[in-house]
């Protein structure tokens, strides 16, 4: 009888043979998966957690490294018997995996359910320290990650006190890249609702403006290059009047009002020249809590500028007409947001739309605080 005990990928092929002294067994295959073979990870604060992991690793991401022949090797019941009374084992990237009889109907795991759930799981930074493994594992195998689970994840991370891991994946272009627009907003949305959560601390503020800068300059790099005009984060004025927000809070309330290197002024300047009529609008399927939240910092950012750069300013005159159109839109949409959240029974308070619009003085402006 044929022995099944190895099988180790080169050049190409996967060799297959016996400890037994039976002739060497060879499919003709090519490597299914460039790169970084199946990520390892180390111990979490959860047993549930790892064992989850663990199933990642054996159903989901080793799987999908097989060769065609290999996955009818495993999946085929017609050689359960022979697997388990011959182990056979593959090589990749130098780690051993036993090739292991598995039933598709009951042994896989669904892909993107298994991986939601560990991200849920995630509770501290030792977790945390998963999450760019896991992202690329699935990344690699050319596991299709929607736009709305990476923003989620984004929100999950900051929350974990994780941004800087975020960053780090946005940085080596994993499942975080800036080509499109929606996930260049995303991650700075993110960077701003940190310095908010925190109160705008100092050192919160600063970091989260050095990285919202520093994603800006990555644009330059083949991997984030936009793929079309529009896409560019560099040329849309939520992402720049984000930025503007950051930079002014920044020197309105650590730096002594002085506008301290000048970025106040250059990121004012950035939004006026792409700020046209009707360019900030909601979208059809937008809701109107959505479009408060990435529309009000870009208001805000503009009325704490203008205290920055001061009343003589010619940028703080062509700012005040810039806040004045976006400040009828932003009141409309609120009452609009309002009547949604009485009709749902919904919290404002667990709505970022809502709260930046109280948090941030517009609902005093209007005496019309949204709640329920």
């Amino acid at each position: 009888m044929k022995g099944l005990h190895t099988a180790t990928r080169c050049s190409g092929f996967v060799q297959i043979c016996c400890l037994r002294g039976a002739p060497a067994r060879a499919f003709s295959t090519s490597p299914r998966v460039q790169g970084n073979g199946i990520p390892k990870f180390p111990p979490t604060s959860s047993s549930e957690l790892d064992e989850i992991l663990s199933q990642i690793r054996t159903r989901v991401l080793l799987p999908a490294h097989l060769s065609k022949s290999q996955q009818r090797l495993i999946f085929s019941p017609k050689n359960t018997a022979r697997l388990q009374s011959e182990p056979a084992y593959i090589t990749i990237s130098g780690e051993q995996f036993r090739l292991e009889p598995l039933d598709r109907t009951k042994d896989l795991p669904k892909s993107l359910g298994s991986l939601n759930r560990a991200i849920d799981l995630m509770s501290d930074r030792k977790d945390w320290e998963n999450f760019p493994l896991l992202v690329r594992g699935y990344v690699d195998t050319k596991h299709e990650i929607k736009p709305g689970m990476a923003a989620r994840w984004i929100t999950q991370a900051r929350k974990a006190g994780c941004m800087d891991i975020i960053f780090e994946c946005v940085r080596r272009g994993t499942v975080y890249n800036l080509r499109t627009l929606s996930q260049g907003r995303a991650v700075v949305s993110g960077l701003q609702t940190q310095a908010f959560e925190s109160g705008w601390a100092e050192a919160t503020t600063k970091k989260s403006l050095s990285w919202a800068e520093q994603l800006l300059e990555m644009v330059e790099e083949e991997k984030h290059r936009p793929s079309s005009m529009e896409e560019d984060i560099r040329k849309d004025p939520i992402v720049i009047g984000t930025i503007l927000e950051l930079a002014a809070i920044r020197a309105s309330t650590h730096l002594n009002g002085a506008d301290a290197g000048g970025k106040v002024a250059l990121y004012a300047r950035k939004l006026l020249k792409i700020l046209g009529p009707k360019t900030i609008a909601r979208a059809d399927n937008e809701k109107s809590e959505q479009f408060l939240k990435r529309t009000v910092p870009v208001v805000h950012g503009i009325q704490v500028a203008q205290t920055v750069l001061g009343p003589d300013s010619t940028i703080t005159t062509q700012l005040k007409a810039a806040a004045n159109d976006l400040d009828n839109v932003v009141h409309t949409e609120a009452k609009r947001a309002q009547e949604d959240l009485r009709k749902e029974k919904r919290n404002p308070g667990r709505v970022y739309g809502i709260r930046f619009y109280n948090e941030l003085g517009f609902a005093e402006t209007t005496s019309s605080q949204v709640n329920v």
